[in-house]
């Protein structure tokens, strides 16, 4: 899959003869064009990436494109904190409602789920990368980026739910019904 960034000044039009910068990755954007295009911490906000295949011959366009927004770190922070938060809070009103004993935590953007011999889950946030990892006795470690679409994490290489992921795991790993209802859109 390969993706293109493209920088849209919101602030004021355009001016005529300068086209909008088109980039293999967005890593190359800031030591290339920060002079020229006095790109700073409010135009990198203005970044959207476009997700398109190809064909199989590698150079043809095969399929549609998505447009979906590239977090700021401090929205990452946010949006990726209130879901954690909201993870162990749904956790805790589970524990409390089954009496199942679990040691939950969550500190500096990291949420241990610890069920004893049973194994234990580490959710944390990874900023520069702007996604959650997570880490599963069931299914081994896994990656989750905000789809800003869905207002959901999906996951990086299979596009599953992280919520519905944990609420299935869950259940299996204490064998009875473990749902965690979808979160708000934040």
């Amino acid at each position: 899959m390969l993706s293109r960034i493209v920088l849209k000044n919101f602030r004021a039009p355009r001016p005529a003869g300068i086209p909008l910068l088109s980039l293999k990755n967005k890593a190359s954007l800031a030591p290339r064009f920060s002079s020229k295009y006095k790109i700073n911490r409010n135009t990198v906000g203005l970044i959207r990436c476009h997700n398109f295949s190809t064909g199989a011959d590698g150079g043809d366009f095969a399929g549609g494109s998505s447009e979906n927004h590239v977090l700021l770190e401090n929205e990452f922070r946010r949006i990726s904190g209130n879901t954690l938060v909201y993870i162990q809070d749904s956790i805790e009103e589970f524990s409390e409602d089954s009496g199942t004993e679990i040691d939950i935590e969550f500190s500096a953007g990291v949420l241990n789920i610890n069920f004893g011999r049973k194994g234990s889950y580490v959710l944390n946030q990874q900023p520069p990368n702007r996604q959650i990892w997570f880490s599963s006795p069931i299914s081994g470690p896994k990656r989750f980026e905000y789809d800003s679409d869905s207002h959901r994490w999906t996951g990086t290489k299979d596009g599953e739910d992280l919520i519905e992921l944990l609420s299935n795991e869950l259940s299996k790993l204490l064998e009875m019904s473990v749902i965690i209802p979808p979160e708000p859109n934040y």
